[in-house]
């Protein structure tokens, strides 16, 4: 197991795959490309298969949804309902503070 820059890190596990290919010739570098590449970058000796991985994974769907789209949508939602809340919060207390000013100014003629 090693740690490094991910490019660095798909040559040294391309140039591992050469030096065994003579003697597993399934060898390959598993960093497939249908979900984005992943975190990890895999030299497999058989084809993914063998150890229980996708042979072409594919994101699903449902989580391109609601990462892409739900979520955004979600959060500026939240944001136009805070704008929302604070807008009528102030403008409460401007109004209500002219609302009371006239009043108390004799706003009320019925004396």
């Amino acid at each position: 197991m090693e740690f490094g820059d991910k490019d660095a890190m798909i040559k040294k596990a391309e140039q591992r795959v050469k030096e065994i290919k003579d003697r597993y010739p399934n060898a390959m570098v598993y960093n497939p490309q249908g979900v984005g590449g992943t975190h990890s970058v895999y030299v497999l000796a058989e084809r993914p298969s063998v150890y229980g991985l996708p042979e072409n994974p594919k994101v699903p769907t449902s989580a391109v949804l609601w990462k892409d789209y739900a979520q955004p949508i979600g959060k500026a939602m939240i944001g136009a309902t805070t704008m929302a809340v604070v807008g009528a919060f102030v403008a409460n207390k401007f109004f209500s503070k002219k609302f009371n000013d006239e009043t108390q100014d004799g706003g009320d003629s019925h004396e």
